[in-house]
């Protein structure tokens, strides 16, 4: 098994299959795989795809570009679903 032990979100839509978050110094860390968004449980993805994914991502905004103004992942979220 691959994965990224990181604080970046970025990860998951650069296609990194998992993403280990807040390690902590005992081993213990958030484990998030892209195959289980679906099961996220604040914002619905059961509907979603990847494709529908990373585009909530790209609405979302990044660290280089400029964040369209007022446009955080709820709100991304409403506009894809």
């Amino acid at each position: 098994m691959d994965f990224i032990i990181t604080e970046d979100s970025d990860l998951l839509p650069y296609s990194c299959p998992i993403v280990l978050f807040k390690l902590q110094e005992d081993g213990w860390g958030e484990e998030i795989s892209i195959d289980d968004l679906n099961q996220a449980t604040e914002q619905s993805m059961s509907n979603f795809n990847l494709n529908m994914f990373l585009t909530t991502c790209i609405l979302t905004g990044c660290d280089y570009l400029e964040n369209i103004d007022k446009v955080g992942f709820k709100t991304a979220h409403k506009y894809v679903q």
